[in-house]
């Protein structure tokens, strides 16, 4: 298939020069262009770590925080500029949600040093850190809820903590049963939408303007400050880049709740910006279509939420590939860019307004499916390279669940968390046994392609593949923060040309989603001239110029080619 379109009346003479200045083995191939990664900002390449599965130090069964130190280089060397860890706090599960103690490090992870030795590598390696940070609920072996618990039971009003948690005599009317649990210590209910051993804080006395009239004379702490302190010192002592939020739909269960959630974030934005002005913060919303539709969380200043629209194979990201439809690329992006910009002041005073990032992703360790599902990747580890490449051309901070780079798998039945969180096999002694309540299941079921170590033995392989897109990503500002406009598209719609521009760089990001065919484009009147990102999904394959007298590129199928003026 061939391409030709006319912008640009002048035909520019040194395009043919560009593409063709250096040799290459391959007949055609065109040189690849050192990729150095610039100021990626607030618009990163994130790479998602569940702790208890990620990699084992000690040889217990459980991933821990060495572990990850370990394994740090593995995860730069494939161009992740930062790191989401879920929950390291100390809790009664594997998964951490529950915390019992802000301060600490569960022991099954490791220590606070450890901690500060991994954030302090990671920072070498130019990576940031975010830490999962629930405020929506505690532990019911937190102190907090002991102590509130006691002061209920009490009457004891003046008890800091009596106001900490929502008591109620009864279930409130209207709500289900299934959202409280009674206590026989407080004589009450509390709210616990999502277990009894997660009591929901009472973020209504976090705003209580007149709160210092529940506390007994003297008290030093109410959950407003004790909230505060707590990010203050992840942001500050341990230098933490910012926070995943979690359950940020869920501050509140009553018939206000958008409004009173959005109140919430507010205040968190506020005061961790106020702490540290540059920290990056996510929150997880779930809206059914793009996160952006519900653009009033946005006015909480809240950085990023993630773009459930773009996930699964349903989303915008694998759509394209599915569907063998290009077309959707510019379109998906712009929508995801819809909607209000945000304004906060600064530590100086000043009022800055920005434009909220995007958060694309595909799964994560809450989703019923892999990369490896969401691309059809069984069936061809191209189909899973090609839909990563389409994710590293989206704009905002993309996230990436660890284990996708080799096709891990969410194993039957999908409909259990632990299922979602099997071990990452890395081929070495740092691999981690299941976690307790995993299926029984097969390496070849779980790891279809091998092990870490496997994998990267292999030609043409995924982590390898992965690494040269996110390089090429982490060099172009226009990839990571521009908008798109599609310019070209083939009447099969499985081709397409697509201008991607911020303030300070525009590119052209050319896409054949093609399954088996090969598509010719001419270049030559765009106003594009050098080829700076090539990425061919399927083994053996590459973009070529077949002939170095006519500015035509012809990109076999599976395939994305960047080029800057």
């Amino acid at each position: 298939m061939k391409a030709k379109l006319n912008l640009i009346p002048i035909l520019l003479s040194c395009v043919a020069i560009c593409l063709t200045s250096c040799s290459s083995s391959k007949p055609g191939s065109i040189p690849e262009v050192e990729q150095e990664k610039v100021d990626m900002g607030k618009y990163n390449t994130i790479y998602q770590i569940f702790p208890y599965s990620f990699a084992d130090s000690n040889r217990d069964g459980i991933g821990d925080l060495k572990g990850i130190y370990d394994k740090l280089d593995y995860i730069a060397d494939m161009g992740f500029t930062g790191i989401w860890i879920t929950p390291v706090h100390e809790s009664t599960t594997y998964h951490k949600y529950d915390v019992i103690d802000y301060y600490s490090i569960d022991s099954d992870f490791g220590t606070l040093d450890d901690y500060k030795a991994l954030v302090d590598k990671a920072h070498d390696l130019g990576m940031i850190v975010i830490m999962d940070l629930v405020f929506n609920h505690t532990s019911n072996q937190n102190e907090w809820f002991k102590q509130s618990r006691t002061a209920q039971g009490k009457g004891d009003t003046s008890s800091q903590y009596y106001y900490y948690y929502n008591w109620y005599e009864e279930i409130p009317s209207g709500r289900s049963s299934n959202d409280f649990s009674y206590d026989s210590t407080a004589k009450k209910y509390y709210e616990c939408p999502f277990w009894s051993g997660m009591p929901d804080l009472n973020w209504d006395y976090v705003f209580d303007q007149n709160f210092e009239a529940h506390l007994a004379d003297g008290s030093p702490a109410n959950l407003a400050t004790e909230l505060t302190d707590i990010m203050e010192f992840w942001l500050i002592d341990y230098g933490v880049d910012g926070f995943r939020l979690d359950a940020t739909t869920s501050y509140y269960g009553n018939s206000n709740a958008d409004t009173n959630d959005v109140k919430v974030l507010s205040w968190i934005n506020e005061k961790a910006k106020a702490i540290k002005p540059d920290c990056y913060i996510v929150g997880e919303g779930s809206w059914g279509t793009s996160a952006y539709s519900n653009s009033s969380f946005y006015t909480s200043g809240i950085d990023s939420f993630f773009n459930f629209a773009d996930a699964y194979s349903t989303g915008n990201i694998a759509k394209i590939f599915n569907q063998q439809n290009a077309t959707t690329f510019a379109d998906s992006i712009n929508q995801d860019l819809t909607g209000a910009s945000y304004t906060y002041t600064d530590s100086e005073g000043n009022q800055v307004t920005e434009q909220y990032v995007p958060a694309p992703f595909i799964t994560n360790h809450d989703t019923t499916g892999r990369l490896v599902g969401a691309s059809r990747g069984r069936e061809n580890i191209d189909y899973l390279k090609f839909t990563y490449a389409l994710e590293s051309m989206w704009t905002g901070c993309i996230y990436h669940y660890y284990g996708d780079e080799i096709g891990m798998t969410v194993i039957s039945p999908q409909d259990t968390d632990e299922n979602k969180r099997i071990p990452l096999e890395w081929g070495d002694k740092y691999t981690c046994k299941p976690v307790s309540g995993t299926s029984e299941y097969s390496s070849s079921e779980a790891y279809p392609f091998g092990s870490v170590k496997k994998v990267m033995k292999s030609k043409d392989n995924s982590i390898d593949f992965i690494s040269k897109c996110n390089k090429v990503r982490n060099a172009h500002p226009a990839i990571t923060q521009g908008s798109a406009e599609m310019i070209y598209s083939s009447s099969d719609k499985t081709f397409s040309a697509n201008i991607k521009t911020c303030d300070s760089e525009q590119v052209l990001v050319l896409i054949n989603a093609s399954w088996t065919s090969d598509y010719t484009y001419d270049y030559s009147e765009s106003g594009f001239s050098t080829v700076v990102g090539q990425l061919a999904a399927s083994s053996g394959t590459y973009i070529r110029q077949d002939d170095p007298n006519i500015s035509e590129l012809v990109l076999p199928p599976l395939s994305i080619c960047v080029l800057a003026k």
